[in-house]
C-alpha cells in the first residue's frame, strides 16, 4: 500500500513472477493514475515517475547506481509517499531509501481587490500552501502546491525540474457571504450577524492526517491541536450568539409585556 501524504492510498501486488520491469510499471501506475501525481507531468513524461536505472549517469544526476528504482515525488512535500505492507519482509526487501529530502512549496502573496485594483495585501509568503486570514479573517485559500509551475522531464539529470509558467500566477477568487442575518428589532440595522466556519474534517484540514511515520504524526499533532484551537474557537462564537439571541428575546419579551399592559390600560 502507497500512502501519500494527503491521505490518498493506493495498492498494487507483487507477484514472485514479476520482472522488474512488471514492478516498475505497477509503482508507476498507481503514484501517476491512482494517486493523480501524474497530472501535475507536462508532455508524455507521466511514465518517468518510477525509474529503474539500468545504465548510471555520471556526474549530478539522481540515476548512479545500477539496479534500484528511482521514485520522485510531486509535488514536493504533498506528495511524499509512505509504503507499507501486511508482509514487512516485502518493504525489507525492497531497501527504499530517501534520495533527497522533500520541501514545502512557497509563495509571495499579494491580494488586489478586483473591482478598483486596490492593494489588500502585498508579497505575504504562505506557510504550508496555505493564504489564512489574509483576504478576510474567516478566509483560509488553499493553492494547489504546482499553481504557475511545470514539472519538466530532463534527459540530462534523468529527473524532474520545475519551471514558472510565467513571471507571476494570477487567479481571481469570488468571495460569497455565508452568514446569517436575524432581524431583532423594528428598526433598520437592528439585526445579529451569524457566521459558522467549515467545521469539517476538510474544512479543518485533517481529512488527511498522516501518522504512518514518526516525523508525519509529529507535523499531526501540530494540525490536530490547530484543529482544536478552531473547534473551540467556533465553540464560544456560537454560545456568544446564543447568548445575544437570548438577550434579545428577554427584551423582546419584556416589551411585548408592556405594549400589551399599555393596551389594556388605554382601553379600559
Amino acid at each position: 500500500t502507497i500512502t501519500q501524504n494527503n491521505g490518498n492510498k493506493a495498492s498494487i501486488t507483487l507477484n514472485a513472477s514479476d520482472t522488474l520491469n512488471d514492478v516498475r510499471k505497477k509503482l508507476n501506475k498507481a503514484i501517476a493514475e491512482d494517486l493523480g501525481q501524474g497530472q501535475y507531468i507536462s508532455g508524455d513524461h507521466a511514465n518517468n515517475l518510477v525509474t529503474f536505472v539500468e545504465n548510471p549517469t555520471q556526474g549530478s544526476g539522481m540515476e548512479t547506481v545500477k539496479g534500484t528504482f528511482l521514485i520522485p515525488v510531486i509535488p514536493e512535500s504533498a506528495g511524499e509517499l509512505t509504503f507499507s505492507s501486511a508482509e514487512g519482509d516485502l518493504i525489507d526487501a525492497l531497501g527504499l531509501n530517501t534520495v533527497q529530502n522533500s520541501q514545502e512549496s512557497s509563495y509571495n502573496v499579494s491580494v488586489y481587490n478586483a473591482h478598483d485594483n486596490s492593494v489588500i495585501a502585498r508579497n505575504i509568503k504562505t506557510s504550508e500552501n496555505m493564504l489564512c486570514g489574509v483576504i478576510d479573517k474567516n478566509i483560509d485559500v488553499e493553492f494547489d502546491p504546482m499553481s504557475g509551475v511545470n514539472a519538466i522531464w530532463s534527459d540530462k539529470d534523468k529527473n524532474f525540474i520545475f519551471v514558472p509558467e510565467s513571471d507571476y500566477y494570477s487567479t481571481i477568487l469570488h468571495v460569497v457571504k455565508n452568514n446569517i442575518d436575524f432581524q431583532v428589532g423594528a428598526n433598520e440595522g437592528e439585526r445579529i450577524t451569524i457566521d459558522i466556519g467549515d467545521m469539517s474534517s476538510a474544512g479543518l484540514r485533517i481529512s488527511g492526517v498522516n501518522v504512518m511515520t514518526s516525523e508525519r504524526a509529529s507535523k499531526a499533532i501540530t494540525t490536530i491541536d490547530r484543529a482544536i484551537k478552531n473547534i473551540s474557537a467556533q465553540r464560544a462564537n456560537i454560545g456568544s450568539y446564543e447568548n445575544a439571541l437570548e438577550s434579545t428575546m428577554e427584551n423582546l419579551t419584556v416589551t411585548s409585556a408592556n405594549l400589551t399592559s399599555s393596551e389594556s390600560r388605554s382601553q379600559y
